[in-house]
């Protein structure tokens, strides 16, 4: 049971921090590659709509103007009449009854084009996101990187008594044997491993906040570059319409 136990500690602290290590180097390669076909903004206030959305906007703000128009002219035709507690006219009469289905089937239109307008309003900021979100990303693996590589560069090649221990408690009976050069390499690899574990959330923070301190430095575009710039975007990311 003990000798069990022991294989798995040591596969556990051998394989795992060859697993984080070749994960970080796929994460830092997919991410780089996202982050380099990206269309660069010059600045966050170049996130706006695309020719094709405010093409959508001008289309639908005189639509929205003639249908307030005509709910009120429909609620002005039926002030006389008596109320529902919904708040619609009563169909006691023939007006109140011809009226309502017209009101309501405008209020349909208004609030689908309204919804509308509201999901279109957000494809500005969502593609700012998006680019955020790679942008970050690739920093925080390539952070997580340095910071894994570095600690275990640091406990192999730096006398350290800790480091020998720790390598011999892991692994007493030489399971996987490391490199003959490098007699501390699982030992340095775990924990470096575990400090760089621990340190992801911090790393991510600071990766969020220098990306949009980037993003905040630069001269943003002029209008219609902007909106060039956003159709480039949107057409790469496939958020809104390009």
């Amino acid at each position: 049971m003990n000798v069990l136990l022991t294989v798995i500690v040591a596969l556990i602290t051998i394989l795992l921090p060859l697993a984080l290590a070749a994960l970080l180097i796929a994460l830092l390669l997919v991410y780089s590659v996202l982050a380099w076909r990206l269309p660069e903004p010059e600045n966050a206030a170049d996130f706006t709509f695309t020719a094709t959305e405010l093409q959508t906007f001008e289309a639908l703000e005189p639509r929205e103007k003639q249908m307030q128009k005509a709910l009120s002219a429909l609620w002005r035709q039926g002030s006389h009449l008596s109320k529902r507690k919904d708040g619609y006219f009563s169909e006691r009469s023939k007006l109140g009854e011809q009226l309502n289905p017209e009101i309501q089937q405008l209020e349909r239109e208004l609030g689908e084009d309204r919804n509308f307008i509201v999901e279109y309003g957000a494809f500005a900021e969502q593609r700012k996101r998006h680019y955020l979100r790679i942008k970050s990303r690739r920093l925080a693996t390539l952070f997580a990187a340095l910071v894994y590589g570095s600690i275990a560069a640091l406990l192999l090649y730096i006398p350290n008594g800790f480091i020998t221990t720790f390598a011999l408690m892991i692994n007493p009976i030489g399971l996987l044997p490391p490199p003959a050069a490098l007699p501390n390499l699982w030992a340095a690899m775990a924990v470096a491993t575990v400090v760089t574990i621990a340190l992801f959330v911090p790393i991510k923070a600071v990766a969020d906040f220098l990306t949009r301190v980037k993003l905040s430095l630069g001269a943003s575009m002029n209008a219609s570059d902007a909106i060039e710039f956003s159709g480039r975007y949107a057409a790469h990311s496939v958020i809104g319409e390009a």
